[in-house]
C-alpha cells in the first residue's frame, strides 16, 4: 500500500512548495 504515501509526500511538497513562495514572492496558496 504505497498510494497513501504517494499522496502523502505529494501534500506536504505542495505545502513546501507553498511556504517557499510564500517567504520568497509573498504569492497566495492554492490546495
Amino acid at each position: 500500500m504505497k498510494e497513501w504515501k504517494k499522496k502523502i509526500t505529494q501534500i506536504f511538497k505542495k505545502v513546501f512548495l507553498c511556504m517557499r513562495a510564500k517567504t520568497l514572492l509573498l504569492s497566495n496558496c492554492h490546495f
